[in-house]
């Protein structure tokens, strides 16, 4: 294959050729404008000025990520909070109505009060008067975010009915 066979450095002669033109092989002689063609060469390669933006996109992917976790968790707060009051809300209601119901000579506020402690909240009011044959309570229960700001409150309210028929008893109805 010498002088002037129409075949370059690096090219490789055949049936295998395909129709698309040259077959890039990296030979250690080949002139330097056929040796940068094959994958993984310097062609692929980002210039200067985009070297290291991957690692700024995958740290901003990272701290994104972080970012929803931290959401993701306060909201989880929010909802526990949310489900711990209406717990404590229920518990005073019933334990109040069922005071009413059948008296004991207890306070049915201060049972209230006591059942919405017991729960993990404080009571904020108790509309249950002796002789009346409803009781409607509401709590409070405090939450704490890690990343959505200052601490807040979770209001929780029920509302429990003496049924005074017969075979009735305390009754919890929603407000």
């Amino acid at each position: 294959m010498g002088g002037n066979s129409g075949y370059g450095a690096g090219d490789v002669p055949g049936p295998h050729r395909g129709a698309g033109g040259d077959v890039a092989v990296p030979i250690g002689g080949a002139p330097h404008h056929l040796r940068h063609h094959a994958a993984g060469d310097e062609l692929n390669r980002p210039n200067g000025c985009e070297r290291g933006s991957v690692s700024i996109l995958t740290a901003g992917i990272l701290v994104l990520a972080c970012v929803l976790c931290l959401v993701a968790v306060d909201l989880m707060r929010a909802l526990q909070a949310r489900a711990q009051a209406q717990t404590a809300a229920d518990a005073a209601a019933l334990a109040a109505a069922q005071e009413l119901a059948v008296p004991t000579g207890h306070d049915p506020s201060s049972l209230a009060a006591d059942y919405a402690v017991r729960n993990g909240a404080t009571m904020a009011s108790c509309k249950c008067a002796a002789g009346s044959s409803e009781a409607i309570v509401t709590v409070r229960v405090g939450v704490t975010f890690v990343f959505l700001g200052p601490a807040r409150t979770v209001t929780g309210a029920a509302r429990a009915v003496v049924d005074a028929t017969y075979g009735g008893g305390v009754v919890a109805v929603p407000p």
